[in-house]
C-alpha cells in the first residue's frame, strides 16, 4: 500500500491561483494524500474557492493562521504539525506539479534510500532557473538554492532533528534556502530529480519578485547562521558570504 504524502498548501489572498494548485495535485497518479491548507488571514474568496475544488476530497484540513504573519514561514510549520503523512511536500498557491511528480518522487526517494529528494522546474513569467541534477552536497548547496520549494518532498522524520522553518522575517523568502542548507549539515541525505515536474509561476507583488539585493542580503545572514563542523566549508561559507556582499554593493551602485 501507498505511504501517506501530506501536502502543505500555503495561501493567502489566493483565490486567482490556488484553483490550478489543488487540481494539479488531486490529479496526481499517486493517490494516497491528504491536502492541508494553510491559511495567512485572507480576506478574500480563497477559503470559498478551496471548498470548492475540495468538495467530494475528503482527506484534507483548513488551518488558520491567529493573525497575518506575512509570511508562508509560519503557514508551513503549521500544516507541518498537523500532517500525518510519512513524507511532506509543499506546494505555493501560485505553483502546479506535473501529474506524476509524486510517485516519480516518492519512488526516486525510496530507491536510493533518500531523506529527501527535488526536482526541476519550469518557470512561468521568468527564465528557467539553472538546472541541477544528482545528489545535493552541502558546499553545492551554498552556493545557491537548488531545491524550490514546491517541488520539495521529505521524510517527515527529518524533521525531528531539524527545526521548522524559520520564522525570522530576516529569512522571509529564503526559508528553502535555510531548510536544505540545515538538512545536509545534519548528514541527511538528499538529491534532485533532473525531470521538471513543477510549473514555478511567478506572480507579480508576490514574494519572489523581492528585490535582489535583500534577496542576496537574506542569504548572507543565513549563511552567518548556519554552524558547521567542517574547517573547509566554513571557510568556503565565507567566500560565498564576501562574494554575495560584493554582489549586493554592485546593485545598490548601479
Amino acid at each position: 500500500m501507498e505511504q501517506l504524502v501530506s501536502v502543505v498548501v500555503t495561501t493567502y489572498n489566493s483565490e486567482k491561483e490556488v484553483e490550478r494548485c489543488l487540481r494539479s495535485i488531486l490529479n496526481q497518479t499517486y493517490k494516497n494524500i491528504e491536502i492541508i491548507i494553510s491559511d495567512d488571514c485572507s480576506n478574500d474568496l480563497t477559503k470559498s474557492v478551496v471548498e470548492n475544488v475540495l468538495h467530494g476530497f475528503s482527506k484534507w484540513k483548513w488551518i488558520n493562521n491567529q493573525f497575518n504573519f506575512g509570511g508562508p514561514a509560519r503557514g508551513r510549520n503549521l500544516g507541518i504539525k498537523n500532517a500525518l503523512g510519512d513524507f511532506i511536500c509543499f506546494c505555493d498557491a501560485d505553483d502546479e506539479w506535473h501529474e506524476d511528480k509524486l510517485s516519480k518522487q516518492v519512488e526516486y526517494l525510496l530507491s536510493n534510500k533518500l531523506d529527501f529528494v527535488g526536482t526541476n522546474c519550469s518557470n512561468i513569467g521568468a527564465p528557467d532557473f539553472k538546472s541541477f541534477s544528482g545528489l545535493l552536497a552541502l558546499h553545492v548547496q551554498i552556493r545557491r538554492n537548488r531545491v524550490p520549494l514546491s517541488s520539495l518532498c521529505l521524510l517527515k522524520k527529518c524533521f525531528e532533528k531539524v527545526n521548522l522553518f524559520d520564522e525570522s522575517p530576516d529569512f522571509r523568502g529564503v526559508e528553502d534556502y535555510d531548510l536544505i542548507l540545515r538538512l545536509l549539515n545534519a548528514k541527511f541525505k538528499g538529491a534532485v530529480m533532473k525531470e521538471r515536474l513543477v510549473k514555478y509561476h511567478f506572480i507579480q507583488n508576490s514574494l519572489s519578485h523581492s528585490s535582489r539585493s535583500t534577496n542576496e542580503y537574506r542569504r548572507t545572514l543565513v549563511l552567518n547562521n548556519l554552524d558547521m563542523k567542517s574547517v573547509t566549508l566554513t571557510i568556503y561559507k565565507k567566500v560565498i558570504t564576501g562574494l554575495l556582499r560584493l554582489r549586493i554593493a554592485v546593485w545598490n551602485l548601479t
